[in-house]
């Protein structure tokens, strides 16, 4: 597990191995495919994905643009299969380890850069290491610190510090505040900080960038309807913002986002982040509350070492929500015996999750 956070967090080199994302995703697609052969326990929201994929191939079938249907519907399973992985290991501690030294590696990168050394391109004008995006740099490293001090690992997450301060990425600060405050409290009350700051966002003079968002996000919500425009519809989405035409790509706010795609079918993976906030005394439940916090104002839900670590942080809360309901109801269950109708009753046989760690 420690290699496979390793090699997620290290696959993309800008300049030297191609698109970022594409990247991301193409590696965990070669690796992750393999979960399924490792059995686990099963959870109801592993069925609803499944369910959730049904409706998103359904709807990818009839997109009026299938390249980014179809891009968008890879993801969705990419995402699926990082749930799943996150069921059947028994510690994440490995994989935010192995993320660690990639995230290392970045912030170090950006100490280069921030001294006038451009070792790799960068996307913008502040530096973002290996990430090429200054903003996306912040988030994965304000992600992979929670994580790593949700294992008491201060050390480690430190060394990722200076790439976060030097992002000048205001979100990934904030969610890293809250961040460490749920650490501290253990209380989805923390999120009402999130209305005090967008107090203060609207009583000081909005940034140019703020008057986009601002723009982005009317744009999908007059646009909503019953069941969703389909996968990455809004990815096709142009319009014009101070007469100059403008590609925004994604809402830069994740629960809109899904709406607008998706439309009532939503509530799947929203229920999945709503239900994981629940759960606060989950060692993972820092990890989500930053991660639902970034997707108030970004998009982390669609870039790929954000969504693998949320995904795999909510799919170690379901292995411990499942295998306690089991323990209650006398039994466990095993997806591939559940998908192939054999599921075992009572616990007998029932296939043990097997440790990766």
């Amino acid at each position: 597990m420690f290699w496979l956070g390793l090699i997620v967090s290290l696959c993309y080199i800008p300049g030297w191995t191609g698109a970022s994302v594409p990247t991301q995703w193409a590696v965990l697609s070669i690796i992750l495919p393999w979960t399924l052969f490792l059995p686990g326990p099963t959870a109801p929201f592993h069925r609803w994905w499944l369910v959730f994929l049904g409706y998103a191939l359904f709807a990818t079938l009839v997109a009026a643009n299938t390249f980014n249907a179809v891009f968008a519907l890879w993801g969705l399973c990419l995402m699926g299969l990082c749930l799943w992985l996150g069921t059947v290991i028994t510690s994440t501690y490995l994989v935010w380890a192995g993320l660690a030294v990639g995230g290392a590696v970045s912030s170090a990168l950006c100490v280069v850069q921030w001294f006038g050394i451009n070792v790799l391109p960068t996307f913008g004008t502040f530096p973002a290491g290996l990430y090429f995006n200054s903003v996306a740099n912040g988030a994965i490293l304000a992600l992979i610190a929670i994580a790593l001090l949700t294992r008491g690992e201060i050390l480690s997450a430190l060394c990722l510090m200076p790439g976060l301060i030097i992002s000048q990425s205001r979100g990934a600060w904030l969610a890293f505040l809250i961040g460490l405050l749920g650490l501290r409290f253990r209380s989805a009350k923390v999120l009402l900080i999130l209305p005090a700051f967008g107090l203060l966002f609207f009583l000081v003079p909005l940034s140019p960038s703020d008057e986009q968002r601002l723009y982005i996000w009317s744009i999908a919500y007059n646009n909503l309807q019953f069941f969703g425009w389909g996968p990455g519809a809004f990815t096709t989405i142009y319009s014009v913002w101070h007469d100059q035409p403008l590609f925004p790509e994604h809402v830069h706010n994740d629960i809109l986002e899904l709406i607008f795609d998706y439309g009532i079918l939503a509530t799947i993976p929203i229920g999945l982040f709503a239900w994981a906030l629940t759960r606060t005394q989950s060692a993972e439940w820092p990890i989500i509350l930053t991660f639902v916090v970034m997707g108030f104002y970004s998009f982390p839900f669609w870039m790929p070492i954000t969504s693998f670590i949320a995904f795999v942080a909510a799919g170690h809360m379901l292995r411990d929500w499942a295998l306690d309901g089991s323990i209650r109801n006398g039994g466990r269950f095993d997806l591939l015996l559940w998908l192939a109708g054999k599921q075992p009753a009572n616990g007998s046989n029932g296939s043990q999750a097997i440790p990766l760690v």
